[in-house]
């Protein structure tokens, strides 16, 4: 059987976009158009393939769990089958503090994981596209994300993990890009397929699960970047806060419990790195750990708040990350169109339900809308020019749904000159543009 990673490449060109929540793929083809592989998930066919991995016990005989990814992952964890799902993979990248883990009797470098996910997302596409070859030109953020925990931000790190998991999926020759570069480059193939040919520069922000993008761009003559600022916070970040101020209440932050005799009769707090983890989607599944549940069941031994401790033991004991994650992306969507939406979590012995306003919600995120308007700002001192100097601002990714975070654009620059289409995808599409001029031997600035 012909190895399919070394085979010839069905376009001229493969751009990768391998993103927290959700990735992408795209193929660039030799009469100039550019095709984004769309993956078949749950009746429909999706432009993304969800960035999940799902690790099911050994077989008998067996030391290796079996993996799945994307939609199948999904489909298996929402079954109830037995086993390990893990999200946001990409966040773990420049952590020095996550190296490897134990998935049942297997110990996987965490590139293997990321690995594991890419081959399976690479063998999806090939199903619709055909061979992909060896050479890619995979996005990457400004920054990447990092814990709190880290002491520095060792971006080297993360590149140095993002190329061995590439290796391992078949992709040998990897160029890396900025993914807000890749993005404003999709803004001009649309411009050009409009026939709109007035040049101008762009603001684009580019915002996904784990970082808010930011690049200033002359859309025509050069085609040259002029900055490029990167925000470690986005979706994700959002999200925390709704775990924070909805969800962990109800599972016991806050709550206190006594560890019997030998340690007195003073009750001690549950401790908060618990709720930390939950709150953060790439950390949730570690609570799962022998050591973390044998904690939990001395807190709820006791607890001053049995009923929390209980349901706070079922969400990690059933793995119900994903459920929770789901529940909390409704709220947050819901907000974008309404003054304010149901929470509603309800799995087995888990039942929280609350009413959310947007403006509570707002209130929750100002640090962090804080954080993405001073990048903006930083973005433009760096080009060398202010507000009054940019054509079109172009946002793409979830976040810029957020009301919030549009007003931050729409201030500075005024509604008329926002835009944005294909959020998902526009990424993937700039990845192949690029590729595209690699493979013609053009140097790779737009």
């Amino acid at each position: 059987m012909m190895d399919r990673s070394v085979s010839p490449p069905t376009g001229v060109g493969t751009g990768v976009d391998f993103g927290t929540t959700n990735s992408a793929i795209s193929v660039a083809r030799p009469d100039g158009t550019v095709d984004v592989v769309r993956f078949p998930a749950f009746g429909e066919v999706l432009p993304y393939f969800r960035s999940v991995v799902f690790f099911e016990p050994p077989e008998p005989g067996r030391a290796v769990p079996g993996v799945r990814a994307g939609p199948e992952a999904m489909a298996h964890y929402i079954a109830g089958d037995e086993g390990r799902l893990m999200q946001s993979l990409k966040s773990f990248l420049p952590s020095k503090l996550v190296t490897r883990t134990q998935v049942y009797s297997r110990t996987y470098a965490l590139e293997e994981i990321i690995g594991a996910f890419l081959r399976r997302l690479r063998a999806a596409a090939e199903q619709v596209v055909g061979p992909l070859g060896s050479r890619a030109v995979v996005g990457r953020p400004v920054r990447f994300v990092k814990d709190a925990e880290d002491e520095d931000h060792p971006d080297a790190l993360a590149i140095d993990r993002l190329r061995r998991a590439f290796a391992l999926a078949g992709f040998t020759d990897v160029t890396l890009e900025m993914e807000p570069v890749a993005a404003a480059l999709a803004y001009r193939a649309g411009r050009r397929a409009a026939g709109e040919g007035r040049a101008h520069r762009v603001l684009v922000g580019d915002f996904g699960g784990g970082t808010s993008d930011f690049s200033v761009m002359e859309v025509e003559g050069e085609g040259r970047v002029l900055s490029t600022v990167g925000v470690p916070l986005a979706g994700d970040r959002f999200d925390a806060r709704i775990v924070h101020r909805v969800v962990a209440p109800h599972l016991g932050l806050g709550s206190h419990y006594r560890r019997g005799a030998l340690a007195g009769d003073k009750p001690i707090e549950v401790p908060r790195w618990i709720y930390k983890n939950l709150e953060r989607w790439h950390h949730l599944s570690f609570l799962r750990e022998t050591e973390t549940m044998h904690l939990l069941r001395e807190i709820a031994r006791g607890s001053d708040a049995p009923e929390a401790i209980q349901m706070l033991m079922a969400l990690v004991r059933e793995n119900l990350g994903f459920h929770l994650y789901r529940a909390v992306e409704r709220t947050k969507i819901a907000l974008s169109t309404r003054e304010e939406a149901p929470f509603v979590f309800a799995h087995g012995e888990v039942d929280i339900r609350e009413t959310v306003t947007r403006t509570a919600f707002e209130a929750w995120i100002a640090p962090e809308l804080g954080q993405i308007a001073a990048g903006i700002d930083e973005a433009l001192a760096r080009a060398g020019c202010g507000p009054d100097d940019i054509g079109r601002v172009f946002l793409t990714g979830g976040t810029a749904y957020v009301p919030a975070v549009r007003r931050l654009f729409e201030t500075r620059f005024g509604p008329g000159r926002l835009s944005g289409g294909n959020e998902l995808t526009s990424v993937a599409y700039g990845l192949a543009e690029l590729a595209r001029a690699r493979e013609a031997g053009r140097a790779l600035a737009p």
